[in-house]
C-alpha cells in the first residue's frame, strides 16, 4: 500500500470546506471534525512507519554493499606466501617485512594472518597491502623470493578467489602433465602430485 492510495481515501480538503460551508449556516460538527482528523493521523503513522522500514532497508543494503566493496578491495591488495613455517603472528608479520625490505619494497603491510585451516603443514600466510600498486610491485618482483634467506624455499602468489584458485590448480597439473610426458617420464608417485596440488589449497 502506498502512501497516496492510503491518502487517497481522505479528503484532505473536506475540514475547510467543511467550515467555510457550515460557518455562517451552522456550527461546526467538532465530532466529525475530530474523527477525519484522527482517522488521518492514523494514516500518518502508517506511512510513517513504511518509511522507517524502507530507509532500513536501504541502510542494511548500503551497509552490505560496502562490506562486499571492501572485501574485494582487499583481494586486489592481497598476496599469499606458502611453506613459511607456522609461527607467532607478530613473527610472521616480521618476516613479511624482511621479505619486503629484501625485494626492495620498503613499505609496512596492513596485516598478515595464516588462512586455511590446520592440517599439520603450514597454513598459506595472506598479506595484505596498503594500496593495491605496492601489491602489483611486490607481484612483479616475485622472482627474488628464491633468494630470501628462509628455513624452506618460499612461494609467493597474488591472492585468488576460489574460481581463480581452481583453474590455476588444473593449469598448474596439466602443465606438469605436458613436461613429464614431454621427458617420457610416467607420473609414478599419485601422492607427491596430490600434495602438489595441496599447496595452493586455502
Amino acid at each position: 500500500m502506498t502512501i497516496g492510495s492510503n491518502f487517497a481515501q481522505f479528503d484532505t480538503f473536506a475540514i475547510p470546506r467543511m467550515i467555510n460551508a457550515r460557518y455562517f449556516h451552522e456550527p461546526p460538527n467538532y465530532a466529525e471534525l475530530i474523527a477525519r482528523i484522527e482517522a488521518i493521523e492514523k494514516v500518518c503513522e502508517q506511512q510513517t512507519r513504511v518509511i522507517d522500514k524502507l530507509i532500513g532497508d536501504v541502510s542494511t543494503m548500503s551497509s552490505e554493499v560496502r562490506i562486499a566493496n571492501h572485501t574485494l578491495d582487499e583481494s586486489k591488495r592481497s598476496l599469499v606466501l606458502y611453506n613459511l613455517p607456522e609461527c607467532s603472528q607478530a613473527q610472521d608479520m616480521h618476516v613479511v617485512v624482511c621479505l619486503l625490505r629484501h625485494m626492495n619494497v620498503p613499505c609496512i603491510p596492513v596485516t598478515a594472518y595464516r588462512i586455511g585451516s590446520k592440517t599439520g603443514s603450514a597454513r598459506p600466510l595472506k598479506i595484505v597491502m596498503p594500496v593495491k600498486h605496492l601489491a602489483d610491485m611486490v607481484d612483479r618482483c616475485r622472482s627474488k623470493v628464491a633468494t630470501f634467506q628462509a628455513p624452506r624455499k618460499l612461494f609467493l602468489m597474488r591472492f585468488m578467489g576460489v574460481d581463480e584458485r581452481r583453474a590455476f590448480i588444473d593449469d598448474y597439473k596439466a602443465r606438469k602433465a605436458r613436461r613429464a610426458e614431454a621427458a617420457g617420464i610416467a607420473e609414478t608417485a599419485p601422492n607427491k602430485a596430490s600434495s602438489s596440488s595441496n599447496t595452493f589449497n586455502y
